[in-house]
């Protein structure tokens, strides 16, 4: 725009700037500073303030996103919290393939795999475990197991945790506050049943008679088969060989071992076909030797894929102190682990 007083162009600005006070139309008029203003300082002032803007806002926003991301990843793993935006801590752990580093349960996983989880711990209460777990970290370890499902059925009302104590030796009881709804009433029932087997060991090992006992107390919470919503456990934990079984006296089971042997596999193999069960078979202590072994690892069935895919059984060799310290983590990872 040329800066002539006669021009059209420059008559039409002044009128329109006539009205405004005199420093303002110092810098809105066609000539002089103005000229200047328009052309040069206004563009600059632009992009000067542009730059600012958007960069703290990136500075303010970045910052916090940094901070939403850390909080989110805590929440992730805590079984009490949600997840990231308001997601609940199954959902925001989804796609995260480990489990808690404390408690080894995938949530994610977990929650896409079933609504209903029945559990039934069966441990060894023979007087064997005196000498094999003296500080009884057996019965801690399915303890602290129990308070970390609680937490997650808690945290997440879709998720119904049903949990049976069942003790077994020559003989085998449930616990008289199983099953508990750990939902519901928590874990101290669980805690309290732990406690009574310790106190009350029995003479011999009947590995039919925890079976036997487990299959009630899951059908007692409601286990059924070929229900996809459902997935349906027993955590069966000795330190020795079985010496007793259903049929027969004890001198039954020494002279014909071959035979209690055949009773446990074929109670398992019921169990699997009959009700989805997953074993979750494992050995403590030191004295078992390579029969033994082969028994109770041969018990973790399902083989993969036979039931649903991530529903399997599992072995878990615990011969020392620190393997039974990490039992509890071992099941979380066992109980909800994914494919």
């Amino acid at each position: 725009m040329e800066c002539t007083s006669g021009s059209r162009s420059s008559r039409s600005i002044r009128s329109q700037v006539a009205y405004l006070p005199k420093f303002q139309r110092l810098f809105f008029s066609p000539c002089g500073a103005g000229r200047w203003w328009m052309r040069v300082g206004w563009p600059s002032l632009w992009i000067f303030s542009t730059v600012v803007f958007v960069g703290c806002s990136n500075a303010q926003f970045g910052g916090n996103s940094g901070k939403k991301g850390a909080n989110s990843s805590i929440r992730s793993n805590d079984p009490e919290a949600g997840g990231q935006d308001g997601e609940d801590g199954a959902d925001a752990d989804l796609n995260n393939k480990g489990g808690d580093p404390v408690t080894g349960i995938n949530k994610g996983c977990l929650s896409r795999k079933a609504r209903e989880y029945n559990i039934a711990i069966a441990i060894d209460s023979s007087i064997s475990q005196k000498q094999s777990d003296p500080q009884n970290l057996r019965g801690a370890a399915a303890t602290s197991f129990a308070q970390a499902m609680a937490g997650v059925a808690n945290a997440q009302a879709k998720i119904s945790i049903e949990l049976a104590i069942i003790g077994f030796s020559g003989g085998a009881r449930t616990g008289r506050n199983s099953p508990v709804d750990l939902g519901q009433s928590g874990h101290d029932g669980v805690a309290r049943d732990v406690s009574d087997l310790v106190d009350q060991l029995g003479a011999g090992t009947n590995f039919e008679a925890g079976l036997l006992e487990s299959e009630k107390a899951l059908i007692r919470m409601g286990a059924e088969k070929g229900k996809r919503n459902q997935r349906n456990f027993i955590i069966f934990l000795t330190d020795g060989e079985p010496n007793r079984s259903e049929k027969g006296s004890i001198f039954d089971a020494v002279l014909n071992p071959s035979a209690m042997i055949d009773a446990i596999n074929q109670k398992v193999s019921s169990l699997v076909s009959e009700l989805d069960v997953a074993m979750i078979s494992i050995a403590s202590g030191t004295d078992l030797n390579e029969e033994g072994i082969r028994l109770i690892s041969n018990m973790a069935q399902p083989s993969q894929n036979s039931v649903y895919p991530d529903h399997k059984g599992t072995y878990i060799r615990a011969d020392s102190e620190d393997d039974l310290e990490g039992l509890s983590q071992q099941l979380g990872q066992a109980i909800s682990g994914c494919q």
